[in-house]
């Protein structure tokens, strides 16, 4: 039979498990979604736009891969492909300009500007999965103490 002081400790193990559990979905989600969290968090912080050149645009299924290109003030030529979509609404044709938004520290870091809206969702993906792993290293942290005090006490017992 186990008693009362047994079951809270596993309790404790079990609460701590379940975080790390939380923590790795956490990290997951923020793998998963930091092609499109980053550049558009930069975004938020600082653009500057530009003009670009559609190098390439045809369709693949229902979606539709673009390519393009643009030359920042330096003279430096960046190149993008993405995929977009179906229900994107957004149409070229190959040799268009189309405006190009970037990071003026890392120029390196662009996108088409009436894309950019579509990078929001992974932009919050990544900030839900940021606040798991967060809360879950509080969280560990209060279970290993009260593990700690309970094996500390359970040397008078």
């Amino acid at each position: 039979m186990s008693s009362k002081r047994e079951a809270e400790k596993d309790f404790l193990y079990q609460k701590y498990f379940t975080t790390m559990i939380f923590m790795v979905i956490g990290a997951f989600m923020v793998f998963w979604a930091d092609d499109e969290g980053i550049p558009y968090a930069l975004f938020l912080m600082d653009t500057d736009t530009g003009s670009g050149t559609v190098t390439e645009f045809h369709g693949i299924g229902h979606d539709r891969v673009l390519s393009f290109s643009f030359t920042d003030q330096n003279g430096n030529v960046y190149s993008k492909r993405k995929l977009i979509y179906a229900g994107t609404p957004f149409v070229v044709r190959v040799g268009d300009a189309i405006e190009v938004t970037f990071f003026p520290r890392y120029p390196e870091v662009f996108e088409a500007t009436s894309l950019i809206s579509t990078m929001e969702t992974g932009f919050w993906i990544m900030i839900i999965g940021i606040v798991f792993i967060l809360l879950g290293a509080v969280f560990s942290v209060f279970s290993i103490l009260q593990l700690l005090k309970h094996n500390k006490e359970d040397l008078f017992y």
